[in-house]
């Protein structure tokens, strides 16, 4: 009985560290080519506004979440209050554009004129 139950354990064990090994190569891997990708390709991708931060008096920060294969990161852009794109005020649950440049991840910018998407109904 002994013996059964520690090849079971290292089994589990085995088994257990075998799928822990996959995700962290898995999210290595992703991570790395997300990064390549940015490098590589200019490219407009779209963004969901999760937060409003109010700044100052006359203006506002917005805060974008993106995806790209799969990960996901934020961008920040400050707003006039009175800036309105297509004669609507920006709001949480909007779709924005990102501008991606090739070889320039932290040079990207949201693309505010782009606010062609619609809303989340």
């Amino acid at each position: 009985m002994n013996n059964k139950n520690k090849t079971f354990f290292s089994i589990v064990v085995i088994i257990l560290s075998l799928i822990i090994i996959g995700f962290v190569v898995n999210y290595v891997l992703d991570k790395y080519n997300n990064e390549e990708y940015l490098k590589n390709n200019g490219n407009i991708i779209k963004g969901i506004v999760v937060e409003r931060i109010k700044y100052r008096k006359y203006s506002t920060y917005i805060k974008c979440r993106y995806i790209i294969k799969g990960s996901q990161f934020f961008a920040k852009k400050k707003v006039d209050k009175f800036e309105y794109v297509n004669d609507v005020e920006i709001e949480i649950g909007d779709t924005l554009n990102m501008f991606v440049e090739p070889r320039e991840p932290k040079n990207s910018f949201i693309d505010l004129e782009s606010f062609i998407y619609g809303r989340k109904k």
